[in-house]
């Protein structure tokens, strides 16, 4: 049994994975992580996992130490802005409630 190739879009990138035999899994730079320091370390990795073996049941799992998003600089400028701290918890709660940016980005 195996998995797929899928295109994965998250928050914290864009990737492809190839075709994957259960246990196998695909590993990625962390998108934003890189684009803030080139020398980072962090990943997401993808594993082929047999879920349900009765029903030969596979998914792809994504585990993530990615720690910035697409979001994380209009964020952090949120800390030097001249609000007060309500304004700025509504401007957080604008940029991390679109569906396509992920709930709590």
């Amino acid at each position: 049994a195996g998995c797929f190739s899928q295109t994965i879009v998250s928050q914290y990138g864009n990737w492809s994975t190839s075709w994957m035999v259960v246990g196998e899994n695909s590993s990625f730079p962390c998108t934003y992580d890189r684009e803030q320091d080139p020398s980072s370390t962090t990943v997401a990795v993808f594993k082929c996992t047999m879920v349900k073996e009765a029903e030969k049941l596979v998914e792809l799992i994504a585990e993530y130490s990615c720690v910035r998003t697409k979001n994380s600089e209009e964020l952090e400028s949120l800390k030097n802005d001249n609000k007060t701290s309500e304004e700025k918890a509504d401007a957080m709660v604008e940029i991390t409630s679109d569906l396509e940016n992920g709930i709590g980005d």
